[in-house]
């Protein structure tokens, strides 16, 4: 359960770094 827990917070996580990438190159 925590597992899964981190799992989607680090899919958010990346996500948002994702957008944020693709924002800064914008």
């Amino acid at each position: 359960m925590l597992n899964g827990k981190w799992k989607h917070v680090f899919s958010i996580w990346s996500g948002t770094r994702a957008a944020f990438k693709l924002f800064k190159s914008t």
